[in-house]
This record gives C-alpha cells, sequence and structure tokens, in this order.
C-alpha cells in the first residue's frame, strides 16, 4: 500500500517505463548553477498516479563535500535542466553546496512531509517575483 507516498524509485514502479524519446539521466553528472558539481544521477522518483518522473535521487560527491557516508538528496524534476549533449543535470537556482545542504534522501518512497521540505528548500532559495 503506498498511503502517504507521492513518488516512489522507477525501479519499484511495475507498470510505469519511460517513455522512448524521453531522457535517462541515470549516471548523468549533476551541476549546481554555479557551475560545480554536485554529484551524480542515481536513481529517478516517480509517481505513479501520474505516470511522471517527479524527482532525480542524486548521489552527491562525497570527495568534493567532505562527506564521511554515502549522501543523497533529491531535487525536483521541475527545477533541473537536462542537457542531454553533455549528459548533464543543472539544478535551477541553488549551488552545488546548496544541492548538497537539501534534506537527506535514505531511499524508498517520497511521502508529502518530504515533498513538503523540498519544496520549501526551493522557495527559499528563488528570487521574489518583482512587484508591478
Amino acid at each position: 500500500m503506498l498511503g502517504d507516498t507521492v513518488a516512489i524509485p522507477l525501479r519499484d514502479a511495475q507498470d510505469f517505463r519511460l517513455p522512448k524519446e524521453a531522457l535517462d539521466p541515470r549516471k548523468w553528472n549533476v551541476f549546481g548553477a554555479d557551475g560545480e558539481r554536485a554529484g551524480v544521477v542515481h536513481e529517478l522518483l516517480v509517481d505513479p498516479s501520474a505516470m511522471k518522473v517527479r524527482y532525480l535521487d542524486v548521489d552527491l560527491a562525497d570527495d568534493l563535500f567532505n562527506l564521511s557516508d554515502d549522501r543523497h538528496v533529491l531535487v525536483p524534476l521541475e527545477n533541473v535542466e537536462l542537457r542531454e549533449r553533455g549528459k548533464d543535470a543543472w539544478v535551477q537556482g541553488l549551488s552545488a553546496s546548496e544541492v548538497a545542504a537539501l534534506p537527506a534522501y535514505a531511499g524508498g518512497g517520497v511521502d508529502s512531509k518530504m515533498q513538503e521540505s523540498l519544496s520549501t528548500a526551493f522557495r527559499r532559495r528563488e528570487p521574489a517575483p518583482e512587484s508591478e
């Protein structure tokens, strides 16, 4: 039972397949908006009810962030620019160190609480809309 789960790893989504024309960014390098490398896309998380990819599971570069443990974070696909030519994923609006500071992802499904904490993290870093 999915319960409060809003996204699950692609490997666990039995009825979901990436469309043939869709990019599969697994193993692509992930860069922050500052051009610094943050890590590598490990897995895709999909919303099985909407049949859409929602998040990239990013395996942070341990050596770049002085991490003693393997650490993963989630980045909403809507905040990523996929560049097929270089096989790179660029996180919009966050530096590589800000990507590394996102809430840790321990695997499995994403519930609404984790989804909200990610939304909050990205909203805090977006510029305020200009007033008219």
